[in-house]
């Protein structure tokens, strides 16, 4: 098995990931007062984690997405959209987000968002996506998506499960420059730690640098030091 970091290896991310049967994804439950977006303690290994990637990047080629291509995540950080914002990169897809004051970038080609009702810019495709509760995808209600929309994890089940070639990982800095510290995103050995609410392009940048290092990533509603604890890592 290729160990996720090893310093005598030079095994691209995504195949050490692969390889990876111990979990690089860990999503918290909440608590009465913080709802972090899942009911249990959701662990992600490497070779799921890839799995949906992998279905993603196949998605996106299928919807002419692919490198040049802009695709707008407007999605909470959740073990599910982490794991879709990771294959959209793996496919050659310039993630954009919203940022926090509400402003949402209008020159992409495409939008994944949980709101059914979530307003796309015209001539751009809308992909819905129910994130779970569990590990078992949500497909929506016919009466959710509209007929020019797509019901991403409908679509997403039929996608094979794993790449045909080694994907390209972009770097960590490409997305959002040093992934350095900020008030939602703790660092600490063995994990980066990542707090509910909006996905921004320096979450993704922090899960892709843990990766890459070796380490996991800790989705979690609340403290970020307690969090770390609770997942077994040392803060």
């Amino acid at each position: 098995m290729i160990a996720l970091s090893r310093p005598d290896s030079n095994a691209p991310l995504a195949r050490r990931l692969e390889a990876t049967a111990r979990p690089v994804l860990i999503h918290l439950p909440g608590s009465a007062d913080a709802d972090s977006g899942v009911d249990a303690r959701i662990e992600v290994s490497g070779s799921v984690l890839m799995t949906w990637a992998a279905k993603t990047a196949a998605l996106c080629a299928a919807e002419d997405l692919d490198d040049g291509t802009r695709l707008r995540l407007d999605l909470p950080v959740h073990w599910m959209s982490l794991a879709v914002a990771f294959g959209a990169v793996c496919a050659g897809v310039q993630p954009a987000f919203t940022g926090i004051d509400g402003q949402a970038p209008e020159d992409v080609d495409a939008v994944v968002a949980e709101d059914a009702a979530a307003p796309v810019p015209a001539g751009a495709l809308g992909l819905r996506l129910a994130l779970p509760r569990d590990l078992s995808p949500v497909r929506a209600h016919p009466d959710e998506v509209s007929a020019a929309d797509v019901d991403m994890a409908e679509a997403l089940l039929g996608e094979a499960d794993r790449f045909a070639d080694t994907p390209r990982v972009p770097a960590a800095t490409s997305l959002a420059g040093p992934a350095a510290e900020a008030e939602d995103v703790l660092h600490v050995p063995g994990a980066a730690v990542l707090a509910r609410g909006p996905l921004q392009a320096r979450h993704l940048a922090a899960a892709l640098q843990a990766w890459d290092e070796g380490r996991a990533v800790v989705v979690c509603a609340g403290d970020l030091a307690a969090a770390a604890r609770e997942a077994g890592f040392s803060a």
